[in-house]
């Protein structure tokens, strides 16, 4: 079985290739630390839902 923190990465990961897709996020490398604090975010929101 896949652990809950796996299932919450996979999820961020295309949640985040929308917002990429939407043109809601540009993970441009001037801006790599605000896509790396989307990333927690979405992440975290994604765990609590599972608990």
């Amino acid at each position: 079985m896949v652990s809950i923190e796996q299932r919450a990465h996979d999820l961020t990961m295309l949640y985040l290739q929308l917002e990429i897709k939407e043109g809601l996020l540009r993970p441009e490398h001037e801006d790599f630390k605000g896509f790396v604090r989307e990333y927690q975010r979405v992440h975290d929101n994604i765990i609590e839902q599972f608990e």
